[in-house]
């Protein structure tokens, strides 16, 4: 009797514990699109794929789009590509541009409660 006590006890103990005080919080994503070309997405991949759509000029945000992590972003026309662009990106600290008819960008860090910005221009 006085184990079966003692493990229920214990088991109290144990789910009652104070959770972790690191929260991750999801950072936002801004898409602008300064060029006016038409139809173009920002897919975000990771162990899946997030996909945004740039708006067809100014910028766009979502709100608490994105986990926090490491990605690759890919920056592409729905359908054929519409000419050649500057592409880039900043998070936090990082950031990256390149110039084609679309682009891709390895090891991009997307930082808790931060804000990505992509661009094309």
């Amino acid at each position: 009797m006085k184990r079966i006590l003692f493990l229920v006890l214990l088991a109290a103990i144990v789910t009652s514990a104070t959770p972790s005080t690191h929260r991750f919080t999801n950072a936002n994503l801004t898409l602008v699109n300064n060029s006016g070309a038409c139809c173009y997405r920002a897919i975000f991949m990771q162990s899946g794929s997030q996909t945004f759509l740039f708006p067809a000029s100014g910028s766009t945000t979502f709100t608490a789009a994105l986990a926090p992590g490491v990605y690759s972003l890919g920056v592409a026309p729905l359908l054929g590509a519409s000419g050649t662009h500057n592409f880039s990106y900043s998070s936090g600290p990082d950031n990256g541009s390149q110039t084609g008819t679309s682009a891709l960008f390895s090891n991009v860090t997307v930082y808790s409660g931060g804000t990505v910005t992509v661009s094309i221009n």
